[in-house]
C-alpha cells in the first residue's frame, strides 16, 4: 500500500487463497466523506441501484469528489421536473475502491483472476458479495457491458430467426430433389438463403468461443455453457452442409439434428436471460444445476432400482410376449416402468397375465418402493434444494455479470474498446439512512436493557439455585440427624428387654426355694 491505494501483484491471479487474502485487506472500500443531496436527484440517479459508480485518475478526484459527484446526479436527472410537494435531502456517502487497475482487462485486472479462481475451485464465489469486486462489476456493467451484451443478443437471436425460417421453409422441400432443382424456385432459394445465413451469423459467436479458449486454456474453459456452444456450431456447420450437399438430407439422423439444434440454440437464451434481469430471477438453469448436483446420487439409485423392476418384468412376463404387452422386450419394460410412475398404466395387462397373482404382487412392490417412497424422498430433497438456491442467488448474478464482462473484454478488438472504460480507479456513491441511525441508539438501548434484564435474571436464578441448595443440605442433615436419634432410640428400647431376659434365666425352677 502505497499513496493510499494498493495495486494487483503480478501472477496473484495464480495464487488465490493469497487474493483472497489481499482482497480481504486492500480491498475494502474506502469513505472520502458525506454531503446532503435533493431526494428528488437521488431517486432518479440511483432508481432501483444501491450503488453508483464512476471511473476516475486519481483516487481522491484531485479533491473534487463532492463536485464531480453533484454533476453526475444533475446529469441523471435529464430534463425531468421536480413535482410540488414535500422534499428533503439525502445524506451520501462518497467511497473510493482503494487498487489501482482493478477495472484492467485481463489478468492484470480484478476480474479474470478471481473468475479462474473459482472455475478452478481454488476461490470461494463468495469473494462476489466483497464491495470491492461487486463495485468494479456494477461499473464495467453500466458502463458498457450490459449495451455490449445487448449487441450480442441482437446478433444471436438474427441467427436464431434464420434457423427458424429455414426449418419452416425446408417442411416444403423435397429430400430427393437436387440442388439445381431446389434453387430453381424462389422457396429453394429462400431456403438456401437462410441455411447460409444462419452459418455466418454463427461465426462472430465462434470467434469469441476461440478467443475464451485462449485466455482461460482448456481446463479453464470447459463448462455447461461453453459446451452447449460447441455443440451448436457443429451441429449448425453439419445442417447446412448436409442442406447443400443434399446427400445427407434423405437420412434419418438428418431431422433429429435439427430438432436438437433448436432445443440447444433455445437453451442459450438463457445465458442472456440469467443476467438481464435486475432482480436475477432469470437464474432457471443454475437452479437446475444446483439441483441436479443435489440429486446425482439420488437420481443413479432411483434409475437402477428402475432397471431392476424392468428386469424383473420382463422375465416375469416371458410367456405373454407374444400378447403384445408392455414387456415384448427390454427396452418396452424400461419405457413401462418409466411411464408406471407417472400413473400410466392398464391394470388388465396383470390380470390377464400367465402368472397374474405375481404380476400384480411385484406391480404393488413396484409402487409402494418408486412411487411411494422414493419419489417422496426426491420430493424432499428437492424442496431442500430450492430453498439453498434462493439464498445466493444475489452473489450468483454478480458472478454471472462478471463472466460476460470478462468474456466480452477478451473478445472485443482493441479499435471498439474506449480508455473510459478502464479507469485506474472507481469511485461509488452510497446512500446513508439517517432513519437507521436514529434508531441505531434506540436499538442499543434496549439490546443493553435486554441483556440487564437477562443478566439479573440469571442472577436472581442462581441465587434461588444457591438457596435451595443449601436448604437441600440442611434438609440432609436434619434427616441424618433424624436417623441417628431413631437409632438410638431402637437401641434403648431393646437395652431393657434383654436385661428382663437375663434376670428370668437366673431364677432357677422348682417350688419352695427361699433364702
Amino acid at each position: 500500500m502505497e499513496a493510499g491505494w494498493a495495486n494487483m501483484k503480478p501472477g496473484m491471479g495464480e495464487r488465490p487463497v493469497e487474493l483472497m487474502a489481499w482482497l480481504e485487506q486492500a480491498g475494502r472500500l474506502r469513505s472520502l466523506g458525506q454531503f446532503t443531496a435533493p431526494d428528488e436527484l437521488v431517486l432518479s440517479a440511483f432508481g432501483s441501484q444501491t450503488l453508483l459508480t464512476c471511473g476516475v485518475d486519481k483516487i481522491d478526484a484531485n479533491g473534487m469528489w463532492q463536485r464531480m459527484w453533484q454533476n453526475l446526479l444533475l446529469q441523471h436527472k435529464g430534463t425531468s421536473h421536480k413535482t410540488p410537494g414535500w422534499s428533503a435531502g439525502v445524506n451520501l456517502e462518497a467511497l473510493v475502491v482503494p487498487i489501482r487497475d482493478a477495472a484492467a482487462d485481463g489478468s492484470q485486472g480484478l476480474l479474470q483472476p478471481l473468475l479462474k479462481g473459482v472455475t478452478a475451485r481454488t476461490c470461494p464465489t463468495s469473494v462476489f458479495s466483497l464491495p470491492a469486486v461487486k463495485a468494479v462489476v456494477d461499473f464495467k456493467w453500466n458502463t458498457w457491458a450490459y449495451r455490449c451484451l445487448l449487441y450480442e443478443l441482437g446478433l444471436f437471436v438474427v441467427w436464431l430467426s434464420f434457423y427458424i425460417a429455414f426449418t419452416l421453409l425446408f417442411e416444403e422441400e423435397t429430400a430427393t430433389e437436387p440442388l439445381p432443382v431446389i434453387a430453381s424456385t424462389t422457396r429453394g432459394m429462400a431456403t438456401l438463403a437462410c441455411s447460409a445465413a444462419a452459418l455466418l451469423s454463427m461465426l462472430p459467436f465462434m470467434w469469441m468461443e476461440a478467443c475464451t479458449l485462449s485466455a482461460y486454456h482448456l481446463k479453464g474453459w470447459v463448462n455447461f455453457w461453453n459446451l452447449l456452444d460447441i455443440a451448436s456450431y457443429l451441429l449448425q456447420g453439419v445442417i447446412t452442409f448436409a442442406h447443400w450437399d443434399r446427400r445427407g438430407v434423405a437420412q434419418t439422423w438428418f431431422p433429429v439434428i435439427l430438432s436438437v439444434q433448436h432445443v440447444v440454440l433455445f437453451t442459450k437464451l438463457h445465458f442472456f436471460a440469467r443476467v438481464l434481469s435486475p432482480e436475477g430471477g432469470n437464474l432457471v438453469l443454475d437452479g437446475l444445476r444446483i439441483l441436479t448436483e443435489d440429486l446425482r446420487w439420488f437420481l443413479a439409485f432411483l434409475g437402477l432400482t428402475i432397471l431392476g423392476f424392468a428386469f424383473a418384468f420382463y422375465s416375469l412376463f416371458r410367456q405373454d410376449r407374444e400378447d403384445g404387452s408392455d414387456f415384448s422386450n427390454f427396452w418396452h419394460a424400461v419405457a413401462s416402468m418409466v411411464s408406471y410412475i407417472t400413473a400410466m398404466f392398464d391394470m388388465n395387462i396383470f390380470y390377464n397375465a400367465r402368472n397374474p397373482v405375481a404380476s400384480i404382487l411385484l406391480f404393488f412392490a413396484f409402487e409402494f418402493v418408486v412411487y411411494i417412497l422414493l419419489l417422496n424422498i426426491m420430493i424432499a430433497i428437492m424442496a431442500s434444494s430450492f430453498s439453498k438456491i434462493g439464498k445466493d442467488d444475489t452473489v450468483r448474478l454478480t458472478l454471472h455479470k462478471a463472466q460476460i464482462i470478462d468474456e466480452l473484454a477478451t473478445t472485443l478488438p482493441k479499435w471498439l474498446k474506449r480508455r473510459e472504460w478502464t479507469p485506474p480507479f472507481i469511485h461509488c456513491l452510497s446512500q446513508v439512512h439517517p432513519v437507521s441511525a436514529a434508531f441505531e441508539p434506540a436499538v442499543t438501548e434496549v439490546m443493553s436493557g435486554m441483556e440487564a434484564k437477562l443478566l439479573n435474571s440469571n442472577q436472581d436464578m442462581q441465587a434461588r439455585l444457591d438457596v435451595l441448595q443449601t436448604r437441600v443440605e440442611v434438609t440432609g442433615k436434619q434427616v441424618q440427624l433424624l436417623a441417628n436419634l431413631t437409632a438410638e432410640l431402637a437401641s434403648a428400647v431393646a437395652t431393657p428387654a434383654a436385661v428382663q431376659e437375663d434376670m428370668r434365666d437366673d431364677v432357677q425352677p422348682g417350688g419352695g426355694g427361699h433364702f
